[in-house]
Protein backbone atom coordinates (compact mmCIF):
# COMPACT_ATOMS: atom_id res chain seq x y z
CA UNK A 1 0.00 0.00 0.00
CA UNK A 2 2.86 1.88 0.55
CA UNK A 3 1.74 6.01 0.72
CA UNK A 4 -1.89 5.61 0.71
CA UNK A 5 -2.03 3.17 3.78
CA UNK A 6 -1.39 4.96 6.79
CA UNK A 7 -1.28 3.79 10.81
CA UNK A 8 -1.42 6.55 13.12
CA UNK A 9 0.21 6.46 16.50
CA UNK A 10 -0.34 9.48 18.86
CA UNK A 11 -1.16 12.85 17.01
CA UNK A 12 -0.24 12.71 13.56
CA UNK A 13 -3.25 14.31 12.25
CA UNK A 14 -1.27 17.03 10.69
CA UNK A 15 0.48 14.27 8.95
CA UNK A 16 -2.32 12.22 6.60
CA UNK A 17 -2.00 13.35 3.15
CA UNK A 18 -5.33 14.22 1.38
CA UNK A 19 -4.69 10.72 -0.98
CA UNK A 20 -4.65 8.24 2.15
CA UNK A 21 -6.99 5.19 1.31
CA UNK A 22 -6.77 3.20 4.46
CA UNK A 23 -6.72 4.93 8.24
CA UNK A 24 -6.45 2.42 10.92
CA UNK A 25 -6.09 2.58 15.04
CA UNK A 26 -7.07 5.97 15.25
CA UNK A 27 -5.52 7.73 18.72
CA UNK A 28 -5.35 11.26 20.37
CA UNK A 29 -6.14 13.16 17.37
CA UNK A 30 -7.09 16.45 18.15
CA UNK A 31 -8.23 17.72 15.03
CA UNK A 32 -11.26 15.86 13.52
CA UNK A 33 -11.69 17.83 10.71
CA UNK A 34 -8.55 16.52 9.03
CA UNK A 35 -9.82 13.36 8.11
CA UNK A 36 -12.44 14.75 5.71
CA UNK A 37 -9.58 16.01 3.90
CA UNK A 38 -8.92 12.88 2.42
CA UNK A 39 -11.37 12.35 -0.20
CA UNK A 40 -9.49 9.38 -1.66
CA UNK A 41 -10.17 7.51 1.60
CA UNK A 42 -11.44 3.82 1.24
CA UNK A 43 -11.19 1.84 4.97
CA UNK A 44 -11.73 4.08 8.49
CA UNK A 45 -10.66 1.08 10.77
CA UNK A 46 -9.99 0.60 14.41
CA UNK A 47 -8.99 -2.28 16.25
CA UNK A 48 -7.54 -1.53 18.84
CA UNK A 49 -8.79 -2.90 22.52
CA UNK A 50 -7.16 -0.45 24.34
CA UNK A 51 -8.03 2.83 23.06
CA UNK A 52 -11.61 4.28 21.07
CA UNK A 53 -11.82 6.81 18.91
CA UNK A 54 -14.76 8.82 20.54
CA UNK A 55 -17.62 9.53 17.48
CA UNK A 56 -20.65 11.06 18.41
CA UNK A 57 -24.11 11.67 16.33
CA UNK A 58 -23.47 14.70 15.31
CA UNK A 59 -20.14 13.75 13.26
CA UNK A 60 -21.28 10.52 11.93
CA UNK A 61 -22.94 12.72 8.86
CA UNK A 62 -19.83 14.28 7.95
CA UNK A 63 -18.69 10.61 7.03
CA UNK A 64 -20.82 10.89 3.54
CA UNK A 65 -18.36 13.24 2.30
CA UNK A 66 -15.95 10.25 1.91
CA UNK A 67 -18.10 9.18 -1.06
CA UNK A 68 -15.10 6.44 -2.02
CA UNK A 69 -15.18 4.63 1.42
CA UNK A 70 -15.49 1.02 1.26
CA UNK A 71 -14.67 0.17 4.79
CA UNK A 72 -16.23 1.97 7.46
CA UNK A 73 -15.81 0.67 11.41
CA UNK A 74 -17.44 2.83 14.65
CA UNK A 75 -17.27 -0.29 16.39
CA UNK A 76 -16.87 0.48 20.80
CA UNK A 77 -18.52 4.19 19.97
CA UNK A 78 -21.18 4.17 23.11
CA UNK A 79 -22.14 7.89 22.39
CA UNK A 80 -23.60 6.69 18.85
CA UNK A 81 -27.45 6.56 18.93
CA UNK A 82 -28.59 6.47 15.28
CA UNK A 83 -27.33 6.87 11.62
CA UNK A 84 -27.66 9.70 9.57
CA UNK A 85 -30.18 8.61 6.16
CA UNK A 86 -26.90 10.32 4.34
CA UNK A 87 -24.90 7.31 5.14
CA UNK A 88 -26.62 6.42 1.62
CA UNK A 89 -24.18 8.89 -0.22
CA UNK A 90 -21.50 5.80 0.82
CA UNK A 91 -22.70 3.95 -2.23
CA UNK A 92 -19.17 1.78 -2.77
CA UNK A 93 -19.43 0.73 0.97
CA UNK A 94 -19.00 -2.78 1.56
CA UNK A 95 -17.97 -3.44 5.38
CA UNK A 96 -20.04 -1.81 8.08
CA UNK A 97 -19.26 -2.26 11.89
CA UNK A 98 -21.35 -0.93 14.24
CA UNK A 99 -20.57 -3.49 16.91
CA UNK A 100 -20.68 -2.05 20.83
CA UNK A 101 -22.30 1.00 19.99
CA UNK A 102 -25.62 2.47 21.63
CA UNK A 103 -27.51 2.73 17.83
CA UNK A 104 -31.29 2.33 18.55
CA UNK A 105 -31.78 1.71 14.98
CA UNK A 106 -30.97 1.88 11.59
CA UNK A 107 -32.36 4.24 9.16
CA UNK A 108 -34.50 2.78 6.19
CA UNK A 109 -32.57 4.46 4.00
CA UNK A 110 -29.52 2.24 4.14
CA UNK A 111 -31.73 -0.43 2.12
CA UNK A 112 -30.28 1.52 -1.30
CA UNK A 113 -26.85 0.71 -0.41
CA UNK A 114 -26.82 -2.60 -2.38
CA UNK A 115 -22.63 -3.12 -2.55
CA UNK A 116 -23.06 -3.92 1.45
CA UNK A 117 -21.32 -7.05 2.20
CA UNK A 118 -20.77 -7.05 5.78
CA UNK A 119 -22.78 -5.79 8.48
CA UNK A 120 -21.62 -6.32 11.94
CA UNK A 121 -23.84 -5.56 15.31
CA UNK A 122 -22.38 -7.51 17.64
CA UNK A 123 -23.09 -6.01 21.32
CA UNK A 124 -25.92 -3.29 20.35
CA UNK A 125 -27.82 -4.46 23.05
CA UNK A 126 -30.39 -1.23 22.36
CA UNK A 127 -31.09 -2.60 18.92
CA UNK A 128 -34.25 -4.58 18.29
CA UNK A 129 -35.01 -4.22 14.59
CA UNK A 130 -33.24 -5.15 12.01
CA UNK A 131 -34.48 -3.15 8.16
CA UNK A 132 -37.62 -4.06 7.35
CA UNK A 133 -36.50 -4.30 3.59
CA UNK A 134 -32.92 -6.43 4.52
CA UNK A 135 -33.31 -8.59 1.54
CA UNK A 136 -32.89 -5.22 -0.48
CA UNK A 137 -29.60 -5.44 0.31
CA UNK A 138 -28.69 -8.02 -2.64
CA UNK A 139 -24.83 -8.37 -2.18
CA UNK A 140 -24.81 -8.90 1.82
CA UNK A 141 -22.62 -12.07 2.98
CA UNK A 142 -22.24 -11.71 6.66
CA UNK A 143 -25.07 -10.34 9.26
CA UNK A 144 -23.81 -10.52 12.91
CA UNK A 145 -26.01 -10.38 15.64
CA UNK A 146 -24.22 -11.80 18.38
CA UNK A 147 -25.56 -10.92 21.63
CA UNK A 148 -27.50 -7.95 20.04
CA UNK A 149 -30.91 -7.01 21.35
CA UNK A 150 -32.37 -7.94 17.72
CA UNK A 151 -35.62 -10.17 19.01
CA UNK A 152 -37.34 -10.88 15.39
CA UNK A 153 -35.98 -11.21 11.74
CA UNK A 154 -37.38 -9.12 8.67
CA UNK A 155 -39.58 -10.86 6.00
CA UNK A 156 -37.86 -12.32 3.08
CA UNK A 157 -34.36 -13.13 4.34
CA UNK A 158 -34.70 -16.25 1.59
CA UNK A 159 -34.01 -13.45 -0.93
CA UNK A 160 -30.47 -12.57 0.72
CA UNK A 161 -29.02 -15.30 -2.10
CA UNK A 162 -25.16 -14.41 -1.29
CA UNK A 163 -25.29 -14.61 2.44
CA UNK A 164 -22.82 -16.99 3.72
CA UNK A 165 -23.40 -16.36 7.42
CA UNK A 166 -26.26 -15.49 9.69
CA UNK A 167 -25.34 -15.85 13.36
CA UNK A 168 -28.95 -15.81 14.26
CA UNK A 169 -32.35 -16.83 13.06
CA UNK A 170 -36.00 -15.77 15.00
CA UNK A 171 -38.69 -17.98 14.15
CA UNK A 172 -42.23 -16.51 14.36
CA UNK A 173 -45.75 -17.64 12.95
CA UNK A 174 -46.48 -15.48 10.57
CA UNK A 175 -45.65 -16.30 6.86
CA UNK A 176 -42.24 -14.32 5.40
CA UNK A 177 -40.64 -15.47 8.78
CA UNK A 178 -40.43 -19.29 8.82
CA UNK A 179 -37.36 -21.93 8.46
CA UNK A 180 -38.17 -22.10 4.62
CA UNK A 181 -36.14 -18.56 4.59
CA UNK A 182 -33.21 -20.28 5.45
CA UNK A 183 -33.71 -23.18 2.83
CA UNK A 184 -33.34 -20.62 0.35
CA UNK A 185 -29.92 -19.17 1.77
CA UNK A 186 -27.75 -22.26 -0.15
CA UNK A 187 -24.25 -20.64 1.24
CA UNK A 188 -24.64 -20.12 4.73
CA UNK A 189 -22.16 -22.07 6.85
CA UNK A 190 -20.38 -21.13 10.53
CA UNK A 191 -22.82 -20.20 13.44
CA UNK A 192 -26.17 -20.35 13.08
CA UNK A 193 -28.48 -19.71 15.98
CA UNK A 194 -32.31 -20.53 15.45
CA UNK A 195 -34.61 -19.51 18.26
CA UNK A 196 -38.10 -19.20 19.69
CA UNK A 197 -38.97 -22.79 17.80
CA UNK A 198 -42.04 -22.94 19.77
CA UNK A 199 -43.58 -20.77 17.35
CA UNK A 200 -43.15 -22.87 14.37
CA UNK A 201 -46.04 -25.65 13.84
CA UNK A 202 -46.02 -26.11 10.38
CA UNK A 203 -43.50 -29.24 9.24
CA UNK A 204 -43.77 -28.66 5.90
CA UNK A 205 -42.26 -25.44 6.41
CA UNK A 206 -39.48 -26.74 9.17
CA UNK A 207 -38.80 -29.73 6.43
CA UNK A 208 -37.60 -26.78 3.77
CA UNK A 209 -34.99 -25.35 6.20
CA UNK A 210 -32.56 -27.99 4.41
CA UNK A 211 -29.94 -27.63 7.62
CA UNK A 212 -28.67 -30.91 6.10
CA UNK A 213 -27.42 -29.20 3.08
CA UNK A 214 -25.56 -26.74 4.95
CA UNK A 215 -21.76 -26.96 6.09
CA UNK A 216 -22.33 -25.35 9.46
CA UNK A 217 -19.89 -26.06 12.19
CA UNK A 218 -21.94 -24.90 15.51
CA UNK A 219 -25.72 -24.76 15.53
CA UNK A 220 -28.21 -23.55 18.45
CA UNK A 221 -31.77 -24.66 18.70
CA UNK A 222 -33.95 -23.55 21.01
CA UNK A 223 -37.35 -23.22 21.71
CA UNK A 224 -37.55 -20.64 24.30
CA UNK A 225 -39.81 -21.57 26.85
CA UNK A 226 -41.06 -24.38 28.83
CA UNK A 227 -43.83 -25.88 26.81
CA UNK A 228 -46.78 -28.60 27.55
CA UNK A 229 -46.30 -32.11 27.09
CA UNK A 230 -49.07 -32.23 24.28
CA UNK A 231 -46.80 -30.40 22.49
CA UNK A 232 -43.94 -32.74 22.54
CA UNK A 233 -44.63 -34.79 19.62
CA UNK A 234 -45.27 -31.68 17.23
CA UNK A 235 -41.93 -31.10 18.73
CA UNK A 236 -40.29 -34.08 18.54
CA UNK A 237 -40.88 -33.70 14.68
CA UNK A 238 -39.47 -30.55 14.01
CA UNK A 239 -36.25 -31.42 15.62
CA UNK A 240 -36.32 -34.78 13.59
CA UNK A 241 -36.88 -33.00 10.64
CA UNK A 242 -33.84 -30.17 11.65
CA UNK A 243 -31.26 -32.63 11.19
CA UNK A 244 -27.47 -31.37 10.34
CA UNK A 245 -25.04 -31.60 7.95
CA UNK A 246 -22.10 -34.36 9.21
CA UNK A 247 -19.46 -31.55 9.18
CA UNK A 248 -21.48 -30.13 12.47
CA UNK A 249 -18.71 -29.72 15.29
CA UNK A 250 -20.85 -28.16 18.15
CA UNK A 251 -24.48 -28.41 18.64
CA UNK A 252 -26.62 -27.31 21.67
CA UNK A 253 -30.36 -27.86 22.28
CA UNK A 254 -32.35 -26.16 24.82
CA UNK A 255 -35.83 -26.03 25.80
CA UNK A 256 -36.71 -28.90 24.00
CA UNK A 257 -40.36 -30.21 24.67
CA UNK A 258 -40.27 -33.96 23.18
CA UNK A 259 -39.91 -36.72 25.58
CA UNK A 260 -36.81 -38.33 22.97
CA UNK A 261 -34.61 -37.08 21.08
CA UNK A 262 -34.05 -38.08 16.97
CA UNK A 263 -32.16 -40.64 15.60
CA UNK A 264 -29.35 -38.63 14.16
CA UNK A 265 -28.13 -37.42 17.43
CA UNK A 266 -27.16 -40.61 17.95
CA UNK A 267 -26.38 -41.58 14.68
CA UNK A 268 -22.73 -42.01 12.99
CA UNK A 269 -23.42 -39.41 11.10
CA UNK A 270 -22.56 -36.39 13.45
CA UNK A 271 -19.24 -38.28 13.27
CA UNK A 272 -17.76 -34.97 13.49
CA UNK A 273 -19.64 -33.82 16.48
CA UNK A 274 -17.30 -32.20 19.41
CA UNK A 275 -19.16 -30.79 21.53
CA UNK A 276 -22.78 -31.13 22.50
CA UNK A 277 -24.86 -29.24 25.33
CA UNK A 278 -28.34 -30.51 26.23
CA UNK A 279 -30.35 -27.94 28.46
CA UNK A 280 -34.18 -27.43 29.70
CA UNK A 281 -35.15 -30.17 28.24
CA UNK A 282 -37.50 -31.13 31.01
CA UNK A 283 -39.91 -33.93 29.48
CA UNK A 284 -37.14 -36.29 28.87
CA UNK A 285 -36.79 -38.95 31.19
CA UNK A 286 -33.29 -40.74 29.35
CA UNK A 287 -30.37 -39.20 27.62
CA UNK A 288 -30.01 -40.54 24.06
CA UNK A 289 -27.25 -43.39 23.52
CA UNK A 290 -24.27 -40.53 22.94
CA UNK A 291 -21.30 -42.60 24.17
CA UNK A 292 -21.02 -43.81 20.76
CA UNK A 293 -19.78 -40.57 19.32
CA UNK A 294 -16.51 -41.23 18.66
CA UNK A 295 -14.86 -37.50 18.30
CA UNK A 296 -17.05 -35.66 21.45
CA UNK A 297 -15.33 -34.68 23.78
CA UNK A 298 -17.08 -32.00 25.87
CA UNK A 299 -20.83 -33.01 26.76
CA UNK A 300 -23.00 -30.72 29.09
CA UNK A 301 -26.53 -31.78 30.50
CA UNK A 302 -28.40 -29.47 32.48
CA UNK A 303 -31.90 -29.26 33.87
CA UNK A 304 -33.51 -32.66 32.87
CA UNK A 305 -35.95 -33.15 35.72
CA UNK A 306 -37.46 -36.22 34.44
CA UNK A 307 -34.00 -38.10 34.99
CA UNK A 308 -34.01 -40.77 37.59
CA UNK A 309 -31.20 -43.20 36.17
CA UNK A 310 -28.64 -42.72 33.62
CA UNK A 311 -27.94 -46.23 32.58
CA UNK A 312 -26.61 -48.52 29.74
CA UNK A 313 -28.56 -46.96 27.56
CA UNK A 314 -26.20 -43.59 27.51
CA UNK A 315 -23.25 -45.95 26.48
CA UNK A 316 -24.63 -47.84 23.93
CA UNK A 317 -25.31 -51.22 23.05
CA UNK A 318 -23.02 -54.02 24.43
CA UNK A 319 -22.04 -55.16 20.89
CA UNK A 320 -20.86 -51.71 20.73
CA UNK A 321 -17.76 -49.95 20.59
CA UNK A 322 -16.17 -48.77 24.03
CA UNK A 323 -17.88 -45.58 24.59
CA UNK A 324 -17.08 -42.07 25.09
CA UNK A 325 -13.54 -42.89 23.80
CA UNK A 326 -12.48 -38.81 23.03
CA UNK A 327 -14.25 -37.41 26.20
CA UNK A 328 -12.62 -35.15 28.07
CA UNK A 329 -15.30 -32.61 29.56
CA UNK A 330 -18.52 -34.06 31.30
CA UNK A 331 -21.19 -32.07 33.39
CA UNK A 332 -24.25 -32.66 34.75
CA UNK A 333 -25.76 -29.42 36.51
CA UNK A 334 -28.92 -29.84 37.98
CA UNK A 335 -30.64 -33.25 37.28
CA UNK A 336 -32.62 -33.09 40.46
CA UNK A 337 -34.45 -36.28 40.66
CA UNK A 338 -31.18 -37.95 39.54
CA UNK A 339 -30.68 -41.02 41.70
CA UNK A 340 -28.65 -43.76 40.02
CA UNK A 341 -25.42 -43.39 37.79
CA UNK A 342 -24.00 -46.89 36.18
CA UNK A 343 -20.92 -47.33 38.45
CA UNK A 344 -19.40 -49.87 35.80
CA UNK A 345 -19.10 -46.78 33.08
CA UNK A 346 -15.31 -46.05 31.58
CA UNK A 347 -14.90 -42.90 30.44
CA UNK A 348 -10.87 -43.13 29.13
CA UNK A 349 -10.17 -39.93 28.21
CA UNK A 350 -12.37 -37.48 30.94
CA UNK A 351 -10.26 -34.87 32.79
CA UNK A 352 -13.03 -32.63 34.09
CA UNK A 353 -16.29 -33.89 36.06
CA UNK A 354 -18.90 -31.65 36.76
CA UNK A 355 -21.78 -32.56 39.01
CA UNK A 356 -24.03 -29.62 40.75
CA UNK A 357 -27.25 -29.66 41.52
CA UNK A 358 -27.74 -33.07 41.70
CA UNK A 359 -28.39 -33.44 45.21
CA UNK A 360 -30.32 -36.93 45.24
CA UNK A 361 -27.53 -38.87 43.34
CA UNK A 362 -26.65 -41.76 45.94
CA UNK A 363 -24.51 -44.18 44.30
CA UNK A 364 -21.07 -43.95 43.83
CA UNK A 365 -19.36 -42.72 40.94
CA UNK A 366 -17.93 -44.09 37.71
CA UNK A 367 -14.68 -46.07 39.04
CA UNK A 368 -12.96 -46.35 35.33
CA UNK A 369 -11.35 -42.76 35.30
CA UNK A 370 -8.12 -43.27 34.59
CA UNK A 371 -7.39 -39.81 32.65
CA UNK A 372 -9.58 -37.32 35.76
CA UNK A 373 -7.95 -34.06 36.91
CA UNK A 374 -10.31 -31.95 38.25
CA UNK A 375 -14.01 -32.84 39.84
CA UNK A 376 -16.21 -30.05 40.80
CA UNK A 377 -19.60 -30.99 42.74
CA UNK A 378 -22.45 -30.11 45.15
CA UNK A 379 -22.55 -33.14 47.18
CA UNK A 380 -19.87 -35.32 48.93
CA UNK A 381 -19.76 -38.40 46.41
CA UNK A 382 -19.16 -41.63 48.14
CA UNK A 383 -15.80 -42.76 46.21
CA UNK A 384 -13.05 -40.76 48.07
CA UNK A 385 -10.37 -40.75 45.29
CA UNK A 386 -11.25 -37.57 43.79
CA UNK A 387 -9.54 -34.50 43.03
CA UNK A 388 -11.18 -31.43 43.33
Amino acid sequence: MGEFSLHLEGDQAHEIPAKTRYLSQVANIENFDVIFTCQELHNFLNFRDDFVFQINDGMLSRFSRLKCLRALSLAKNKEITRLSNDITNLKHLRYLDLSNTSIERLPNSMCLMINLQTLKLQYCFNLRMLLPKLHKLINLRHLDLKDSGIIKMPKHMGKLKHLRTMTHFFVRKDKGFGLNEIGALNHLRGTLNILDLADECDLNTVGKAKLKEKCLDKLNLSWGRVVSREMAQKQEQVLEALEPNCSLKELTVTWYGGAQFPKWLVDPHLSNLVSLRLAYCTNCESLPMLGQLPFLKRLEIEGFDGIKVIGQEFYGNASSSAPFQSLTYLSFVELKEWEEWDEGASFPCLEELCLLGCLKLTTSLPQHLPSLKKTRYSFLPKSGDFTS
